[in-house]
Formats: structure tokens, sequence, C-alpha cells
């Protein structure tokens, strides 16, 4: 397997950036609140948000970063905004959010709306508590994701220790529904190592449906998964508990199909809601080959595991690197001997499939993706190609970043490709993300 070097691997992003501009946001910078900063943003810069609080900001369209500078920044939601939108990113621009804090008790909007992008939209450290009862609230879900073709939520939360009641008006009859913690529509997405919980729907019944923790409709594919050997507990999906009906972990509503919408991977404790009808799922498919059961409208739960090819993870040990500074990433598989190769692109494109390879691709090419391990093109930026795995031992590859301020504000995923030693490439790990900052 032909070998290429950290650094002239390194250069082949360098090659491709565009020095962005650095923005700071806070009590005492240029800028005091993200709004205006992200006005004056131009694709490829990076913002920079000292911990405060601040007023709820837009995306409309740039490929930006707004990126937490040390401890997370606290975003406010007064009014009947989200505290975070994204909206019309077009390919191949793409918006990273890493360490933002939301307290979420609005009962106007959701705390974070993305929807209408063709390029990717990446969260990270995003943190959502679920702090009081909402009520009735037009909000379907604390974040919702509508027509995104590359959605990515990683290491975060929306969630509460104890449960908390909300209400909304069900789009599919007049019924009361529980809020959802995650809503994906006609997007395409990874969401990995969180805990995501539903709003109750009440403590009486015929009160309505508990809140999903991920509900999926139309047109979506979700892979989900944990960190196998590194999360500290695992990831949590917990439907509300309904008065009626309890609410589902993880709940896909569309049109049947032979396509999998749903890969779940790793350890992912699903935790249904509770309801005086019937309890939540653990995994609900309505009107996509669900069975019918004796009880009304009982679907019957049946989880879509992902195959042992699939399970994989490429991690990195932080979210943000700085210019000319080791990355240590982390590529794990549950296999013996097989050869590894990380790469890493300056963008991120979500694949549902490639043609005989395992796994969803997060890398972009721009060019197509060659089978062969020691053909992988120079546009992937492949960094390491060093060796074989053991089964269930995570092994370690570092390298070192350039110091070059070009790669400064770059959104770079990280994914690395498995195959038999020898042979040819059929397996992608899940990935991981690099925002490059001074």
């Amino acid at each position: 397997m032909r070998i290429l070097s950290l650094f002239v691997a390194a250069l082949t992003l360098v090659g491709v950036a565009r020095a962005g501009a650095t923005l700071r946001v806070g009590p005492a910078r240029t800028f005091t609140q993200i709004g205006p900063a992200v006005t004056a943003a131009v694709d490829g810069d990076l913002i920079l948000v000292d911990p405060g609080s601040y007023l709820p900001f837009h995306v409309p369209g740039k490929g930006i970063s707004i990126v937490a500078a040390g401890a997370a920044f606290t975003m406010q939601q007064p009014g009947s905004v989200p505290a975070i939108r994204i909206d019309n990113v077009v390919y191949p621009r793409q918006v990273s959010v890493i360490g933002a804090f939301i307290d979420y008790t609005n009962t106007n909007a959701p705390a974070i709306v993305v929807r209408d992008n063709t390029g990717a939209v990446r969260f990270s450290a995003l943190q959502v508590t679920e702090s009081v009862d909402l009520g009735a609230t037009p909000a379907r879900a604390v974040m919702r994701v509508v027509n995104t073709d590359t959605f990515w939520l990683l290491d975060s939360e929306i969630w509460s220790n104890q449960p908390r009641t909300a209400l909304t008006l069900s789009p599919w009859g007049g019924f009361n529904d529980g809020v959802s913690a995650l809503e994906m529509k006609h997007s395409d997405g990874i969401v990995q190592n969180v805990r995501l919980r539903g709003y109750d729907a009440g403590n009486a019944p015929n009160s309505g449906y508990g809140g999903d923790a991920v509900r999926v409709i139309g047109d979506s594919s979700v892979g989900l998964r944990d960190r196998l050997w590194s999360s500290p507990q695992s990831s949590i999906l917990r439907g509300g508990s309904g008065g009626e009906f309890g609410g589902n972990a993880l709940h896909y509503l569309g049109s049947r199909s032979n396509t999998h919408r749903m890969t779940t991977c790793g350890i992912v404790m699903y935790q249904p809601g509770t309801g005086f009808g019937m309890n939540g799922g653990k995994f609900a498919l309505n009107h996509d080959g669900g069975v019918i059961g004796s009880v009304p409208f009982q679907v019957e739960r049946l989880p879509i595991g992902c195959a042992a090819l699939q399970s994989g993870s490429t991690t990195v040990a932080a979210s943000t690197a700085s210019v000319g500074s080791t990355v240590t990433s982390t590529v794990f598989t549950p296999f013996a001997s097989r050869d590894y190769r990380v790469a890493m692109s300056l963008n991120t494109l979500y694949s549902r499939k490639i043609n005989g390879l395992f796994g969803r691709s997060m890398l972009d090419a721009s060019v197509p993706f060659f089978t062969f391990l020691d053909t992988l093109p120079p546009s992937f930026g492949v960094v390491n190609g060093s060796g074989t795995t053991s089964a269930g031992v995570p092994r370690t590859v570092s390298f070192t970043l350039p110091s070059a301020p070009s790669l400064v504000g770059s959104q770079i995923a990280v994914q690395t490709v498995t195959g038999p030693p020898g042979g040819t490439t059929d397996a992608f790990t899940f990935a991981s993300l690099i925002v490059v900052v001074p």
C-alpha cells in the first residue's frame, strides 16, 4: 500500500484553502454580538466567540464557522425567532457551529432551525437544556432540519434530567403531539454521540402523544452511532411520555420504500416513553413497512442495525485545531487485520451509498472515488496509510497542520476507509470534523 507523507498530504489542503478572516465576538471585542459579525463575514471566515450571552443570529447562505473561544457561548431566544437559524447554504459552502449553549424556554419557536441547504451544516459540542415546561407551542421540535442535503450533529445534547411537558398541533391531524428533540424532514445526515430527549405530552389519558427523541420525515436518511471505545456513556435517545401514547426513541414517518432510511451503530440506548393507551417504541416505522398489530394503530418497532463493516469510527481529540498544531485521530474497527487510511477533505458531502462500500461517506472529493486503497485521489488529502487494525483496539494516527494562514477557518472532515490487507476498499468508518483556528 502506498503511504503518502503527512506533510505533503496536509499541503494538499493548503493548496485549495482560501485565507479567511478571523472575526472576534465578545463583550470587549469589535463585535459585541454574533449577528453583526455574521453580516460582516464572507465565505471562509472564522467567527470566534468569547464566553457570554448573545442575541439570536441568522446565517443566510454564507460558508462560515462560528466557534466558541474556550468555554461555550450562550444564546438568548427572546420573541418568536430561533436562537440559531441557518438557511440557503449552497454547495460547496458549509457552516460549522461549535460550542453553543441554549437554555430553551421559548414557547414560540424552535431553538434551532436549519433549512433549504445543499451545502453541509455541522453542529458540534451543542448543548440545549430543556429547562421548563413549555405548555402549548407551535414548535414541533427543539431542533428542526428541513430540506438539507448534509446535516451533522455530534458530541451534543438536547436534554433534561427531568421530564418536561410540551404540546403542539400535529401536522397529520387535529390532536396534541409531543415536541421532539430533533426533527429531520427531507434531509440526510449523521447524528453521532448524542443525548436527545423528547418532551412529555401530559399525565392524563387522551392528552396526546409523547415527543420523539428523533423524528425523521419523508425522503430522509439518517445514520446514528456512538463511539464504541471512548464514550464515558452510550448515546441516549429517549422518547417523551404521553398521555395516550408514548413517544418513540427513533421514529420514521414517510412513504414505503426499499431503502433503509435509518441505520444505527454502536452502544445507543433507545428509551421509549410510556403512555396510558400504548407505550412508545425503540423504533417506529410508520408507513414504511411497519406491521399493524392487534391494537389499533400499533406499529411494529423494528431496529435497523448497521452491518459490521459500517461500525468503525474515526475520532479526533478536539473539534478545533490551530495552524501548525498536531492533530490526533483515533481509528477503531471491530475487525482484526484491516488496512486503513485516514483521509480528510475541505468539505463535507453526505453520500447515502457509494457502490461497493459499506457505510456513509462524509468526505467530498472533486474527482470520482476510486475503490483501491492505493489509488485514493489527492483531492481527498490522504494523511496516512499506516498498517492494519486489531479487533477492538484503537489505532492512533497523528498529523501536523502546516503553519499556513490560508488554513484558518477551514472546515475539515476526517474519515477512514478500510479494506482487507492488500485488497480493495470496502468500508467507511464514521467521521469527525475539525475547524482550523489561528
